[in-house]
């Protein structure tokens, strides 16, 4: 993160209206090309002849079609926007490529908090990114770098008049073991995300 941050010339960008503008943009590429997007349609498994992938299976998960299975044949390519580990569980049977996926690495886990502020009293010329660490000599630790985005700044369409948006998260080293197999539904779950997310609010109230 940080030699993608601070590299020569690095930037870090906001789309003008939000991320929903990226897939608004996607689609009517899609289109433009003679695409169709199906929706509420869940991937059952990818087709494989020959070592190539040729189509898929899914099947719909909502409305008058639920539960049908359909398929599709693809003239070029199969193409996943999943991860590697997820794509992996839609072709068990290609053994090389799930052992890559069982020997891909993974990242920590990040602690978002995402905000609605009322701006009455900020500075007009707020800055957009703030970056918070606790101690240089164990940047890698835990909760001990924050991140504080307010993309507002760039594109007030994102909040209401008056208002900011406020993007608080850890530096990609969240333990993800503290919160395996845990039921997100549980008050146990809701009893960690409030302990572990008091970082961004300290931080926060800290800095401002």
């Amino acid at each position: 993160m940080f030699t993608e941050r601070h590299r020569a010339n690095g930037t870090i960008d906001y789309p003008l209206g939000g991320g929903q503008s990226i897939i608004k943009a996607l689609v009517r590429g899609l289109r433009k090309h003679g695409g169709k997007l199906l929706l509420c349609s869940h991937v059952d498994n990818i087709i494989v002849e020959n070592g190539r992938a040729v189509g898929l299976t899914f099947h719909k998960t909502r409305g008058s079609m639920k539960g049908t299975k359909m398929t599709i044949r693809s003239r070029k390519a199969v193409i996943s926007n999943a991860s590697v580990w997820d794509t992996a569980r839609l072709i068990p049977d290609n053994k090389d490529f799930v052992n890559q996926a069982k020997l891909t690495p993974k990242t920590e886990s990040f602690m978002h908090l995402h905000l609605g502020i009322d701006a009455s009293g900020l500075p007009k010329d707020l800055e957009c990114h703030h970056l918070i660490v606790n101690d240089w000599k164990n940047i890698g630790a835990p909760q001990n770098v924050c991140i504080i985005s307010i993309p507002t700044v760039f594109d007030p369409s994102l909040a209401p008049p008056g208002h900011h948006t406020v993007h608080a998260y850890t530096a990609g080293n969240e333990p993800y073991e503290i919160w395996k197999g845990m039921d997100r539904k549980s008050m146990q779950y809701a009893a960690l995300k409030d302990e572990r997310s008091q970082v961004h609010l300290s931080f926060s109230i800290m800095n401002s």
